[in-house]
């Protein structure tokens, strides 16, 4: 949870547990010598009991606080021995506060770590507690010494918990904290856990397979206070503002496209106008969405024309678009300008699928060639609508609505992709088991713990939440999509294919033919992407190198084998780089990729989505006619038609509104503390030269969108989301 402060921090002032019985001596009666210790307490963010948005349908919150009416007591562990035991509250510490306490005891050496004990008042006291971390100050002969332990974890009622301000693997870990280490490391077993959800995805967190499992969370997955309301308000600026408006609950659909525009400029426009609705319908607008948009990473270079293509009408047809500038498709192809959307994945559920809205929706499976002349923005030159060799080819000629309409339907499929492979699939499920266990299986000691945390934080109660209310059953996702629930045989079928090292931006956009810059000069997700990834991966490489002195210290960390062999159990036999990791690169690479596809991966496919979205006729996640079998037989009254109806429409806004919304007090890549900084001083100096170089990339970023047809903010390192949080 984040931090806040009190406006006068409580203090109180305790003798030495041992005072009063007679002090401690040493040998010849002579008193053990004693410091002074300053313990700033300090708790999380997190709501009351009762005060939670439980009316929400996402329901955050499930009662638990960091406000106890037990007794918390604390012991300092030091590198030459332990204190004794006071406690740090008399009955109750609060959400959100800052306690100061100061005792005399002796002396421990470097304080390297402290216990907790919630020890209940009585039967019925089962309060848990949470802290965020603990400062403890030694006074001794003048002298100052502050230590930070992070804590961020829970105590619950009758629960001994040991917290580590030193970070280590388990061969350097001190003898006098072996036994704790181990301690957690047998909590942690039995709080996380890998179980299969469906068969031939990701395996998830256990006690989260079927619905409103939220609660049965570890509390250190769920949402902050601020996280949650955060939610709950966005939801009710989203929702209520669009039934209010009339449009949910009606089944029609708009009368005009007007119609849209006047949504948001009305009096009672309940969100912001994105900024793709006055260019939405050229085909500038449409290349531009396709290296800059929420799903950057699908455009291929043309190899060959695809079998089920309609080459005879479609070459010529290009040709005779392409003859304005005096080219011809075959020349073009040859020096490798045209490219090419291809969505043939979903071709096992084209055609109408009945819909529990009142209406058909209609899967396509859409090919689309674009030409980048002289270097420039991808342009649409053809569509095919179907497949089959003797299929209608629409072009740039056609009539105004005829073409609109072959765009719209390539759109509209590239957005049920997006939603449930390049988002959902690609990101959150993929990474889940990385996640569960890393918490699993590495003591929060562990460097390699403190590099990842950061980028776990809020993954499971999203993703648990999502599981239950998005993607379940009767859940938002399928009811926007034309899949429907059809998505769920998608994504098993895509994660067949699916490979952690194919996350790497360049390796993918390399497999794509659309790496060269001559071709395409201004592809933002490749460009920007690049930079950051090799940000990352320079100080992930630098990172590990600190941490392990060889490969062999690495061979032997079994926490880290034990990671990776249960975060390959959760994944798809052949889809890791590596069996057993046992190179210093090898550790490095796929730390890297976990890290890319958590912060800027996600974020680059996330954050976009109301900009896309909130303007429905740009990319709407559901059509609700069927394909043309002729030409010049649209307008626009059966244009509107196949959009989705004003219900639908409203439910699309203000979930990728939601969706797309990011916490005010979000941790991103760039300009926050990561928790290794409280490791040691060596990757403090590592962490600080990470920072140092995304300052640096955020410039170059800013001097190129200063030059683009729009800017595309999602890659910059200060609007990077650290985690998969929402």
């Amino acid at each position: 949870g984040e931090s806040a402060q009190s406006e006068e921090p409580y203090v109180e002032r305790l003798v030495g547990a041992d005072e009063g019985l007679g002090a401690p001596r040493k040998r010849g009666g002579r008193p053990e010598p004693k410091s002074e210790y300053h313990i700033t307490v300090r708790t999380g963010d997190l709501h009351a009991p009762g005060t939670g948005p439980k009316d929400s349908p996402l329901r955050f919150g499930e009662g638990e606080t960091a406000v106890t009416n037990s007794h918390v007591y604390l012991t300092l562990l030091g590198s030459t021995g332990q204190t004794t035991e006071h406690q740090v509250s008399k009955a109750i510490i609060g959400a959100a506060t800052e306690s100061v306490y100061v005792w005399s005891d002796r002396k421990v050496g470097d304080v390297v770590g402290l216990r907790l004990v919630n020890r209940a008042i009585n039967a019925t006291s089962v309060d848990p507690w949470y802290v965020e971390d603990i400062l403890v100050t030694t006074k001794d002969k003048g002298n100052n010494i502050n230590q930070r332990v992070p804590c961020y974890g829970w105590v619950y009622s009758g629960e001994t918990r040991h917290f580590f301000a030193v970070g280590s693997i388990p061969s350097k870990t001190p003898q006098y904290l072996k036994e704790a280490r181990a301690l957690e490391l047998k909590r942690s077993a039995k709080h996380y856990g890998l179980v299969p959800y469906m068969p031939s995805l990701p395996h998830v967190m256990q006690y989260t397979t079927t619905t409103k499992n939220y609660g049965r969370l570890p509390l250190e997955e769920k949402f902050s206070d601020s996280k949650a309301a955060q939610m709950a308000r966005l939801q009710g600026m989203s929702f209520y503002p669009l039934l209010k408006g009339g449009l949910l609950g009606s089944m029609h659909p708009f009368s005009s496209l007007d119609e849209y525009d006047n949504f948001f400029t009305g009096a009672d426009g309940p969100l912001p106008r994105p900024p793709v609705t006055g260019t939405w319908d050229s085909d500038e607008e449409f290349g531009w969405q396709t290296v800059a948009g929420t799903n950057p990473a699908m455009l291929k270079k043309l190899e060959h024309l695809p079998a089920d293509f309609n080459s005879r009408e479609g070459v010529a047809a290009m040709d005779a678009v392409l003859a304005e500038y005096e080219l011809t498709f075959t020349s073009e192809n040859a020096k490798g300008n045209v490219f090419i959307l291809d969505y043939s994945m979903l071709g096992a559920w084209v055609g109408p699928n009945p819909s529990p809205f009142n209406a058909t929706k209609t899967v396509s499976a859409p090919i689309c060639i674009l030409h980048a002349r002289t270097g420039g923005t991808p342009m649409p030159i053809a569509i095919q609508l179907d497949r089959g060799v003797d299929k209608l080819i629409f072009t740039p000629k056609d009539s105004k609505w005829d073409w609109l309409f072959a765009k719209t339907v390539v759109a509209s499929a590239d957005s049920n992709y997006h939603e449930v492979i390049s988002h959902l699939l690609n990101t959150h499920l993929v990474m889940e088991p990385f996640c569960v266990a890393a918490f699993q299986h590495l003591s929060t000691m562990h460097p390699i713990y403190k590099l990842l945390r950061p980028h776990f934080r809020f993954m499971l109660g999203i993703n648990t939440l999502g599981r239950d209310s998005l993607i379940s059953p009767g859940g938002i996702i399928p009811a926007l999509l034309s899949l429907q629930q059809h998505f769920l045989a998608l994504m098993q079928q895509e994660y067949k294919n699916w490979k952690l090292e194919n996350e790497d931006p360049a390796t993918r956009i390399k497999q794509h033919g659309a790496f060269d810059s001559n071709r395409i000069k201004d592809y933002p997700f490749r460009d920007d992407g690049v930079l950051v990834a090799g940000a990352l991966r320079e100080y992930v490489n630098n990172y590990v190198a600190e941490v392990y002195d060889n490969d062999q210290k690495l061979q032997e960390d079994q926490e880290l084998a034990a990671w990776w062999a249960s975060s390959k159990g959760g994944l798809r036999d052949g889809s890791l780089p590596y069996d057993t990791l046992s190179q210093r690169d090898e550790l490095s690479w796929v730390l890297y990729l976990i890290i890319w596809t958590c912060s800027s991966e996600h974020s680059a496919v996330n954050f976009g989505q109301y900009n896309s979205y909130g303007f429905v006729p740009n990319r709407p996640l559901s059509m609700l006619q069927p394909n043309p079998t002729a030409k010049n037989t649209l307008n626009e009254t059966k244009f509107l038609a196949a959009l989705p109806s004003k219900h639908l429409t409203a439910i699309q806004m203000a979930t990728t509104k939601l969706l797309s919304t990011s916490d005010p007090r979000e941790e991103h890549l760039s300009g926050v503390e990561l928790e290794s900084l409280h490791v040691s001083e060596r990757l403090s100096n590592i962490d600080r030269k990470f920072q140092e170089h995304l300052h640096r990339i955020e410039e170059t970023i800013a001097i190129r969108n200063k030059n683009r047809r729009r800017v595309y903010p999602r890659l910059e390192p200060s609007k990077i989301a650290n985690s998969i949080a929402i």
